[in-house]
């Protein structure tokens, strides 16, 4: 994709199985008739004036991972240091990193893992850290199973206020609890 990024080439995403459906444009900038065109009807997100987000991508079947403790804000143990060696145990088992953060006061990092190696994820997490979950500088490495990541895809969500709080009251009406958000300045 990056070639046709480059040169501003659109790129159409069309789906195989259903040949008849008019697919997905992807270009550098969207104009009033594209969003008009391509808009997903999502009432209760945004309204029509505010136009911003343009449909959604899911991965289901994510587990959660949730390594806690004083060690990941240490000076002994910096966060960057903490964040290298528990992604490089994911890296050197061949476990795919589908998302990852860290919490402001930098006491936990939490990753998401396809659920089928959510459990081998977790062992070799613990036993890399076997000497901080001794000494009590790592407290705990959680795993919540079932998970899903949803993603809003649009044109200037990050700067268009109120996105959020509706994605929020959308979740809340639908009785979705949101255990982690992340949001990209790119859109």
């Amino acid at each position: 994709m990056l070639p046709a990024i480059d040169s501003h080439t659109p790129i159409w995403i069309r789906n195989t199985f259903n040949p008849s459906c008019p697919g997905t444009k992807i270009h550098s900038s969207v104009s009033a008739t594209s969003r008009s065109s391509s808009r997903v009807n999502l009432p209760l997100l945004v309204s029509q004036k505010d136009d911003v987000i343009m449909g959604f991508c899911t991965i289901d079947n994510i587990a959660l991972v949730v390594v806690g403790g004083p060690a990941i804000g240490t000076a002994a143990y910096s966060p960057l240091g903490m964040r290298d060696r528990l992604f490089n145990s994911l890296k050197d088992m061949n476990i795919p990193l589908v998302f990852a953060s860290q919490s402001a006061p930098e006491h936990s990092i939490w990753f998401c893992v396809p659920m089928a190696f959510a459990e081998t994820a977790k062992k070799r997490i613990e036993t890399d850290c076997r000497d901080e979950l001794a000494v009590g500088s790592i407290h705990s490495i959680q795993l919540f199973s079932g998970y899903s990541i949803l993603t809003g895809v649009g044109d200037k969500i990050s700067q268009t206020p109120g996105v959020a709080a509706s994605f929020f009251t959308a979740m809340h009406r639908a009785n979705v609890n949101v255990m982690g958000v992340a949001q990209n300045g790119t859109d």
